[in-house]
């Protein structure tokens, strides 16, 4: 981690020089290649500490629809920037959705399957949305995107794995790993529903009681 800071780091003093087209272009790929690496790194640490125990999530009794905030906050410009509707879905009237976990992990695992959502959609929108129920809370991650084979979608879930529908484009496939193992290890699961053409549907479902 420490180099790849480093190189970021370069990276960016350089792109700070007048530099000529071609040495520019080079910088940025190097910039956006580095950036690529320092993710993958991350997240694969991430993993290890959280399968391996070294960190342990502390899920706290909060209400969901501020985690939707913020997850709404930090992806709303990447979705504007694509043309994509981007909203959250207010609770039914009567309604506050709360649930256990950790906010830190849930907002990282909510993160990697809407920037997921941004990256397959083309057009159209995407929404989040939570929802009480007497044992859980489910918050839904709605697009309108490529789609998932039915065959493919537990496998969509599997460290490293991508589709060849989707080899074309830029991706590492550990975003929807590492986000179902947060949810797992904060007492949740996830579902997928999808077809192709008509989008995908992600649905974490939260614990009402302490997990733990």
């Amino acid at each position: 981690k420490t180099a790849i800071a480093s190189l970021l780091l370069y990276c960016e003093l350089l792109k700070e020089q007048d530099l000529d087209k071609e040495a520019a272009s080079y910088v940025d790929a190097l910039y956006a290649q580095t950036h690529k690496l320092h993710f993958l790194v991350s997240s694969l640490i991430k993993m290890s500490r959280l399968e391996s125990g070294t960190i342990r999530l502390a899920p706290e009794h909060a209400e969901v629809m501020p985690l939707l905030a913020k997850a709404h906050g930090q992806f709303e410009r990447k979705a504007m920037d694509k043309g994509i509707a981007f909203t959250v879905i207010p609770p039914e009237p009567g309604q506050t959705p709360k649930a256990f976990y950790d906010e830190k992990w849930m907002l990282e695992a909510l993160g990697n399957i809407i920037d997921k959502a941004i990256k397959y959609t083309k057009s159209g929108a995407i929404t989040l949305k939570a929802t009480s129920f007497s044992f859980f809370c489910r918050i839904e991650v709605t697009d309108t995107g490529i789609g998932i084979a039915e065959e493919e979608q537990a496998q969509v879930f599997t460290r490293f794995y991508r589709s060849k529908d989707v080899s074309s484009e830029d991706g590492i496939g550990i975003g929807l790993s590492l986000a179902r193992e947060i949810i797992t290890q904060g007492g949740g699961y996830i579902k997928l529903t999808s077809a192709p053409g008509k989008g995908s549907a992600f649905a974490i479902f939260l614990p009402m009681e302490p997990p733990f």
